[in-house]
């Protein structure tokens, strides 16, 4: 339970912000491919992929503690 609470605390509903940051990932890259490719596109995906990572990183530390615990 303890564990459950801390991810709550720290990172909030993983799972679901892992796959929203996904899906604006691929917003952007689609709009890319569409649309002509343009410095504030390149800067927009960047941020978004850091943005990603970041996120599977938090969700993998959880995964890890979560099996550390069991």
């Amino acid at each position: 339970m303890t564990l459950r609470r801390w991810n709550w605390e720290v990172f909030g509903d993983v799972a679901l912000i892992v796959i929203k940051t996904n899906n604006r990932v691929m917003n952007i890259q689609e709009r890319i491919r569409i649309e002509d490719f343009s410095d504030d596109f390149f800067q927009i995906d960047s941020d978004a992929l850091v943005d990603l990572d970041r996120i599977l990183r938090q969700q993998e530390i959880f995964l890890w503690e979560k099996i550390r615990v069991r």
